[in-house]
């Protein structure tokens, strides 16, 4: 797969936002979520590993580094 030009990546990272689900979460309030009253069945939990809405910048970074050439 082609790496896309440089001005979608950033058109792709300014409009991109995150909806997170409570089932997820094992701490949904600091997600702004309601708390999750179903059974979890095989969810994984987002706070385990390590994905808050503090480490956002990060995941940016994160996907800039990898869209980047080789």
């Amino acid at each position: 797969m082609p790496i896309p030009p440089d001005d979608l990546i950033e058109r792709m990272l300014d409009t991109v936002h995150y909806e997170g689900s409570s089932k997820h979460k094992l701490h949904p309030h600091l997600f702004g979520l309601e708390p999750f009253n179903g059974g979890r069945d095989d969810a994984t939990l987002c706070d385990e590993a390590d994905f808050r809405p503090d480490k956002w910048p990060t995941f940016r970074l994160c996907f800039n580094a990898a869209s980047a050439p080789a």
